[in-house]
């Protein structure tokens, strides 16, 4: 089952407020890349305080252009 609007809506206002606190973002694509690979570069982000996120490209965009 997809997800509703409201938890579209939700998502855009998360994503909305990590990046108006963020001092920099990073956007990567991670096609190509193993499982293993991505949780390891959540373990080398988390000690610095950094956060990975995965999210749809029409969900960023509507973020950001808000």
């Amino acid at each position: 089952m997809g997800r509703t609007l409201e938890d579209k809506k939700a998502i855009v206002a998360e994503l909305k407020e990590t990046l108006s606190t963020s001092q920099l973002a990073v956007l990567i694509n991670y096609q190509g890349l193993t499982v293993a690979e991505i949780t390891d570069l959540r373990k080398r982000l988390l000690p610095t305080g950094a956060t990975c996120k995965v999210t749809k490209n029409t969900l960023m965009r509507i973020a950001v252009e808000g």
